[in-house]
């Protein structure tokens, strides 16, 4: 909607639903309403010339606002547009899933550890892991990272997939 960034603070609100942009929208609000009331109904509260001072105010405060509003939305823009791209070149699951269906264990060990460095929490990154050990036969390592699902806060719908391969790990027979 293009009328909405004539008002400061309205489109970064619609857009981005900022509590900030809000505020801004709010107190130009209140800021216009009394500037318009006082200048074009109210004459008698204010003199000519202080009329005149509000209206120019007005004027200032207007484009200032525009104008910011404009600069946070485009770096605002900046900004997500700049994560999506890291977001998208760091993301070694997908790739690390492809090695794994390839069967090329070491390669998918590689990039799951290099993503569990950086995101320590990340469970199904770590479940991939305790698959590709067990696939490459060192089951302790692979109870080891199983250990560290256990412990993670964060496994919600994962639990069962962690309890199915805790069960697979311990009813191997050590050689």
């Amino acid at each position: 909607m293009k009328i909405c960034k004539f008002w400061p603070g309205l489109e970064y609100l619609r857009r981005f639903g900022s509590i900030a942009a809000w505020v801004v929208a709010m107190i130009y609000a209140f800021f216009a309403s009394g500037i318009i009331l006082t200048t074009l109904f109210w004459t008698e509260v204010a003199a000519d010339s202080s009329q005149t001072i509000l209206l120019v105010l007005f004027a200032a405060v207007w484009l200032l606002g525009v104008v910011a509003s404009h600069r946070c939305e485009k770096v605002r823009e900046e900004y997500e547009r700049k994560h999506r791209q890291e977001a998208l070149a760091d993301d070694t699951l997908p790739l690390a899933q492809t090695a794994y269906l390839r069967r090329n264990f070491y390669e998918a060990e590689r990039l799951l550890r290099a993503r569990l460095d950086r995101f320590s929490d990340d469970v199904q990154s770590r479940l991939l892991l305790v698959s590709v050990l067990y696939r490459q036969q060192r089951i302790e390592d692979a109870k080891q990272q199983i250990a560290l699902l256990e412990q993670n806060s964060t496994l919600g719908a994962w639990r069962l997939e962690v309890y199915r391969e805790k069960q697979l790990l311990y009813s191997e027979e050590p050689a």
